[in-house]
């Protein structure tokens, strides 16, 4: 699924491949700038199941006077604290309640950004037991209207038409 946003130009994009349950999966991030440069905030979030509400999974800003951002990642997810053009995320031993949309945002700019869906497998890996998330292909209309809910740490996002 990928979200089309007005914007300045600038696209983020979020990639995070299946796995098998209990392996390591890895969610990256790839914005359109540098953002040691511009020192944007970022927020990477999930929707689960039919929920309009996301998930926290991760928030990053840069505090005043500071040479490195502050990023709190929610449990079980781990940061490297690498962040520049890109930044990944890992997931030690991915579940099934880890599945999810993910998306990366930087919080400060009208960017664009993509929808990633997550799905595991269990072990042995049979087609039959595979939960296939065939609805990547579809895409979705999306406004971010700016405003930021420090309480929640979340944006607005309206799916459009």
């Amino acid at each position: 699924m990928v979200a089309e946003v007005l914007t300045n130009g600038k696209e983020t994009t979020c990639t995070m491949q299946s796995v098998k349950q209990g392996d390591k999966a890895s969610l990256k991030c790839d914005f359109g700038e540098d953002l040691t440069k511009s020192r944007h905030g970022i927020y990477i979030q999930r929707y689960v199941g039919n929920s309009s509400e996301p998930e926290h999974v991760m928030d990053c800003y840069w505090p005043k006077a500071s040479d490195n951002y502050k990023c709190t990642p929610s449990s079980p997810f781990v940061f490297s604290g690498n962040i520049s053009h890109s930044l990944t995320l890992d997931l030690p031993s991915a579940q099934s309640s880890d599945e999810g949309t993910y998306y990366c945002e930087v919080v400060e700019n009208n960017f664009s950004f993509q929808f990633c869906n997550f799905t595991t497998h269990s072990a042995n890996g049979s087609r039959e037991d595979a939960q296939i998330d065939k609805s990547s292909d579809t895409t979705t209309a999306a406004t971010f209207d700016g405003s930021i809910d420090t309480n929640t740490t979340a944006g607005t996002l309206r799916k459009g038409e």
